[in-house]
């Protein structure tokens, strides 16, 4: 009887810590919420460069298991952003470390506002744009893809106007 009971109590002592435990990746939020909730610690856009399908999400360390309900803006160790329609595709990511471009083949490295930026533009079926920097004491990554029937200069504006909202 006593075997029982103690099967019965750790079985829902497993079932609620698995419960509890289950780690938060992320959480989908508006790109408002996301301004709200982390932009004292991020420099976070306000405006997409176009108007599509946008996503936002608070990003987690998935690493430390929080409880569920311990996450808050304070343990978020970045953010996400993306912005689709039928011609372009473009993410903001800021997530710790982010892999250096530095050293690969195709890499640009430039100056905006006088901050250092790494590049690589690659041309196949569609054309991608890798944009790697550091604002704020926090590593960013821009990833923008293109149909090729979109103009350069249409490119151009759009990266520029979410650089421009991270690099002040």
């Amino acid at each position: 009887m006593v075997t029982v009971a103690v099967v019965v109590v750790v079985a829902v002592l497993v079932g609620v810590l698995s419960w509890g435990l289950q780690p938060v990746i992320n959480d989908n939020v508006s790109l408002k919420k996301l301004n709200q909730e982390l932009g004292d610690r991020y420099e976070i856009p306000t405006q997409m460069p176009f108007v599509g399908d946008t996503q936002c999400y608070i990003i987690y360390n998935p690493q430390h298991k929080s409880l569920r309900f311990e996450v808050n803006a304070k343990k978020a160790t970045g953010y996400l952003i993306e912005c689709k329609d039928a011609k372009r595709n473009i993410s903001i990511l800021t997530y710790g470390l982010i892999p250096s471009l530095d050293g690969q083949e195709g890499v640009v490295e430039d100056t905006y506002k006088n901050q250092k930026v790494w590049y690589r533009v690659v041309k196949n079926q569609n054309i991608f744009v890798i944009i790697v920097f550091e604002a704020n004491n926090h590593a960013y990554e821009i990833k923008a893809e293109y149909d090729q029937s979109v103009e350069q200069a249409t490119m151009q504006a759009d990266i520029e106007k979410v650089m421009s909202q991270i690099i002040k």
